[in-house]
């Protein structure tokens, strides 16, 4: 059967069109594949496009035939290249396909796609954008499986703040991203309330073979670090080398210098950990305000120098 003149379907056939005339012919299932178009709703658009003068002129001819098992493009005119993206929509979409390949990275099409829009977007750095996401992360999929199948997970966790490691049952609700990050949100029955937990802080899970019924409205996940009143606030000043602290820990960007560097303020229970950091960037970071964690950077150096003195002196 031959359908001559076409267009129809326009959101489908503004990508379907360009890409027969590049192949010439096609299978039918790659069709499906591609486009999720169906034979019979390829006829009917086909069909529809009699109707539109879609072309550049009437002597422009486009005609295809559809058969059960093929279509092949019969006479086709001079058609501009697939419609592209603008930048901000091109790079939208390379940044919500790598997140999907992150998660399904056995989808061999999505990864041909990504790989093809990516060196389209950066030619010269087509491994530049790099999405972190849960096939990098350990845990996150065994941990989805377990709160689908609500079952109580015994976790081996070290926390962020205080570095403290230790045994937590928890039931879990829900395993989702924040600021490239991965946590884990359920109820510690351990602390006897709701616990976010980050995944790369889980040394150890498997469950405890009890299960659980979730309550019908579990609250929704924090999105942010909520300090408590005996929480010690600081101020760190950032140079960009060191900026990636600003993602892996919860602190707000106060201002940024022209020079890159940034002040942001950061809530611990433990000012310690902001000594550490201090110790670990050297000139990448300092405490700007905050006492506690001053004291405890000058504590923490002095032992440290306190090593490297010569015995003899």
């Amino acid at each position: 059967m031959t359908y001559a003149q076409p267009l129809g379907g326009l959101g489908r056939l503004l990508m379907v069109i360009p890409w027969l005339i590049e192949e010439r012919e096609v299978p039918i299932g790659e069709m499906e594949r591609r486009f999720a178009i169906r034979p019979k709703q390829l006829v009917k658009d086909m069909e529809a496009l009699n109707e539109v003068d879609f072309f550049v002129s009437p002597e422009q001819r486009f005609s295809v035939e559809i058969t059960p098992e093929h279509v092949r493009v019969l006479e086709a005119p001079d058609f501009p290249a697939t419609p592209g993206f603008l930048p901000f929509e091109g790079l939208a979409c390379l940044v919500a396909a790598k997140t999907a390949l992150e998660i399904n990275p056995e989808a061999s099409d999505l990864r041909s796609a990504v790989e093809k829009l990516e060196k389209a977007i950066i030619p010269q750095a087509a491994t530049a954008l790099r999405i972190p996401s849960g096939a990098g992360a350990p845990w996150v999929n065994q941990l989805r499986e377990w709160a689908m199948g609500r079952q109580v997970v015994r976790l081996r966790y070290r926390s962020t703040d205080k570095g403290e490691i230790s045994n937590r049952d928890v039931e879990p609700w829900q395993v989702y991203q924040w600021k490239g990050s991965w946590y884990l949100w359920g109820f510690s029955r351990t602390k006897d309330e709701p616990r976010r937990y980050r995944v790369d802080g889980i040394q150890r899970a498997r469950p405890t073979g009890e299960t659980f019924l979730p309550a019908r409205r579990p609250p929704a996940p924090p999105t942010s670090y909520q300090p408590a009143a005996d929480d010690h606030r600081m101020v760190l000043s950032i140079r960009p080398e060191s900026r990636w602290i600003t993602e892996y820990y919860s602190m707000e960007i106060i201002s940024e210098g022209s020079d890159g560097t940034a002040l942001a303020e950061f809530y611990t229970r433990d000012p310690r950990v902001a000594a550490h950091l201090a110790l670990r960037l050297g000139s990448g970071m300092r405490i700007v305000e905050g006492e506690a964690g001053r004291r405890e950077l000058r504590q923490l150096a002095s032992a440290v120098l306190d090593r490297y003195k010569d015995p003899a002196e």
